[in-house]
C-alpha cells in the first residue's frame, strides 16, 4: 500500500511539473527568484540487531514566483516498519496561493489533502482562506544570506475527516486557523526555522489542535545539507485509542539542485 501510494503522489507531482513547466509554513521559500524552482529530499534508514526497521521518506515540492504573488505545492510521505508491523504510513499534499497586497499584509488560499494511518485518519480534506503578516523581514547586511523573518498568519477552513473506527467516523468541521512562523539564518551556512499552527473549531473551543515543527540545517557543501527535524502534535480530542500527542525527531541528509 505504501509504495502504491508513493507512486500516485509523484506520478501527480510529476503530471503537475510537466504541464505547467511545500509544517507547510516550515517549507515555504519566500525568498527566491521569479520563476519556477524545485526541490527532493530523500531519507531513509535501517535498523538491524536487537531492534529492526526500514524507514523511507520522500518530499516533492514546486514553486512558482512572481513579483506580486507566488504559489507552491508541496507534498510529503514517510513509511516506517519494525519487527513486521508498521509504526509509520503517512502522507500530504497541500497547494497554497499567496498574493503581495503590499510589504506587510498577504492574502492567501489553501487546499490539503492528507492521510496518516497510526493516528487512524484515512483522509483529511481541507480548504479555506486568510491573511499572512509580516511581523519582521529583515537581511542584516546588504548582499548577505543573514536575516531574521518573523510571520503570522490567521484564517478560516473547512475540514473533512475520515476517522479508521468502526463504524467509520466522517467529520465537517469550520475551524479557525493560526500560525507564527520564525526564520533565523546567521550565515549561508546554517538555518532555523520554527513554525507552530493553533488550529480550534469555532463552535467547540475545546476541540483544538497544536502542531509545531522545527528544523536545524548545516550545509555541508553548496549542494548537501545535514537536516535535524522535530515534530510536536497535540490534538485535544483524538480518535478513541489515540493518544493526544506525538513527538517525532528525525535526521538527514538534503540534496537541493
Amino acid at each position: 500500500m505504501f509504495f502504491v501510494r508513493s507512486l500516485v503522489l509523484l506520478f501527480f507531482f510529476f503530471a503537475i511539473s510537466a504541464s505547467s513547466q511545500v509544517n507547510t509554513e516550515a517549507i515555504r521559500s519566500s525568498k527566491i527568484d521569479d520563476g519556477f524552482r524545485s526541490r527532493i529530499d530523500l531519507l531513509f534508514g535501517l535498523n538491524s540487531g536487537n531492534s529492526e526497521f526500514i524507514s523511507g521518506e520522500a518530499r516533492l515540492r514546486l514553486d512558482y514566483i512572481q513579483s506580486n504573488y507566488r504559489s507552491f505545492i508541496a507534498g510529503e510521505i514517510a513509511y516506517k516498519e519494525g519487527n513486521n508491523a508498521v509504526i509509520s504510513d503517512k502522507g500530504f499534499l497541500h497547494g497554497r496561493y499567496i498574493y503581495k497586497l503590499n510589504e506587510l499584509l498577504e492574502p492567501e488560499l489553501f487546499i490539503q489533502k492528507e492521510y496518516n494511518e497510526f493516528v487512524l485518519l484515512s483522509d483529511r480534506n481541507l480548504g479555506g482562506a486568510g491573511i499572512r503578516f509580516t511581523l519582521s523581514n529583515t537581511d542584516f547586511i546588504a548582499d548577505s544570506s543573514a536575516e531574521f523573518d518573523m510571520f503570522f498568519g490567521t484564517g478560516i477552513m473547512y475540514e473533512m475527516e475520515e476517522i479508521n473506527i468502526i463504524p467509520e467516523q466522517i467529520t465537517e468541521i469550520v475551524r479557525s486557523t493560526n500560525y507564527l512562523t520564525v526564520t533565523w539564518r546567521p550565515s549561508e551556512t546554517f538555518l532555523f526555522n520554527s513554525v507552530t499552527y493553533f488550529q480550534v473549531d469555532i463552535n467547540r473551543l475545546n476541540d483544538h489542535r497544536i502542531l509545531n515543527d522545527t528544523k536545524l540545517q548545516f550545509k555541508i557543501t553548496k549542494a548537501v545539507s545535514f537536516v535535524f527535524n522535530m515534530s510536536y502534535r497535540f490534538d485535544k480530542e483524538p480518535p478513541l485509542g489515540v493518544r493526544e500527542y506525538d513527538l517525532e525527531l528525525k535526521n538527514g541528509i538534503t540534496v537541493e539542485i
